[in-house]
């Protein structure tokens, strides 16, 4: 199996930045992505260093992401408000896949290898500082998600070549 990078899109404002935050740690059952398994998948945020299951408090989970994000901002001078997202917090999604169009679930027993993978190649750029990763193992093929937020207002940097120009040294997963 090798992981396939999907598209980085960055948040435009607060409201899609809350917005995509909620959809990351959805447990409400009116959602449409939510499952039965929902409660299983797992979550890593900067300043942690273990995988923590979603039996977490929804809300307190948000809040320290929020928190965060607000703490990077100020670091860097930046206003935490409407309008400062454009190009400074972005997102991809990781899957895997056997061969072209073969997407399969991730190894459940590699998750945190492969997150701690990935985690790596971003601080490799001393522009990006991660914010959390979600493993979404409760849909027809697991992913993990990754939000992260660029120090400095910047045009898109190469990031999923960052990715697999490093991932090509390591094994197959």
């Amino acid at each position: 199996m090798k992981l396939a990078v999907d598209t980085e899109i960055y948040i435009n404002d607060l409201i899609h930045f809350y917005n995509h935050v909620n959809y990351l740690f959805r447990t409400d059952k009116a959602q449409k992505w939510t499952t039965e398994k929902t409660l299983t998948n797992k979550y890593l945020i900067s300043g942690r260093e273990t995988l923590t299951s979603f039996y977490v408090n929804k809300e307190v989970i948000k809040m320290e992401v929020l928190n965060n994000v607000r703490k990077l901002a100020k670091q860097e001078n930046s206003v935490f408000e409407k309008n400062t997202f454009i190009n400074r917090i972005g997102y991809f999604c990781v899957y895997g896949f056997e061969s072209y169009n073969n997407i399969v679930d991730l190894p459940v027993n590699e998750i945190e290898e492969i997150i701690t993978f990935i985690i790596t190649s971003l601080r490799r750029e001393e522009n990006i500082s991660f914010i959390c990763a979600v493993n979404h193992n409760d849909q027809k093929c697991g992913h993990i998600h990754f939000l992260y937020y660029y120090k400095k207002k910047t045009k898109k940097i190469p990031l999923i070549e960052l990715i697999h120009n490093g991932y090509d040294e390591c094994k197959d997963w």
